[in-house]
């Protein structure tokens, strides 16, 4: 949804700041009342040829977006704990969330993830800047504890861990 908690302006302001050159493609999916503007402010800070709004896309078609992405973004404030940061994490995507919003308990900054905090159009434009340094090693590092974060985040796992922890060990 493009609503006021998703920052999508603060997306925009931080891609644009972190990358003059405009050498990137971002792909903002979703539908809200703020699409006008935000598109808007695309163009106003001459982004028009790199950001593609998609508008609502179905499921699957949120699975390819995020098969063909290296870097996923959500810095939502308030979030309690959004899936499609763990679906980003099992395609392999970089994924950045924010500090304090949920995904904080899942993501370990620079070791699966990348977190940045909420509001903040600094905090994400350094992050940005950091990734696109990083030695490609390290990246697919990350990429790869995004994906085993996301297979042990599993139902059955996280199930079978909570039975374990209770001291459940067979169910009759």
């Amino acid at each position: 949804m493009l609503i006021p908690l998703k920052n999508v302006e603060i997306l925009l302001q931080s891609f644009h700041q972190a990358f003059p050159g405009k050498d990137f493609r971002l792909r903002i999916i979703g539908e809200g009342f703020l699409r006008p503007k935000l598109e808007r402010l695309s163009v106003d800070l001459g982004l028009g040829a790199c950001v593609r709004f998609e508008g609502r896309i179905t499921r699957e078609q949120v699975q390819e977006v995020l098969r063909d992405a290296d870097v996923f973004v959500m810095v939502s404030k308030p979030e309690a704990f959004g899936l499609v940061y763990l679906e980003a994490m099992a395609k392999g995507c970089l994924t950045i969330g924010t500090r304090g919003q949920g995904i904080d308990g899942v993501i370990v900054s620079r070791e699966n993830g990348f977190l940045c905090e909420a509001s903040d159009i600094e905090s994400l434009r350094a992050t940005l800047q950091e990734i696109v340094v990083l030695p490609r090693e390290r990246l697919l590092a990350i990429a790869e504890a995004a994906r085993q974060t996301a297979a042990d985040l599993s139902d059955g796992k996280v199930a079978h861990a909570y039975l374990t922890t209770l001291g459940i060990h067979e169910l009759n």
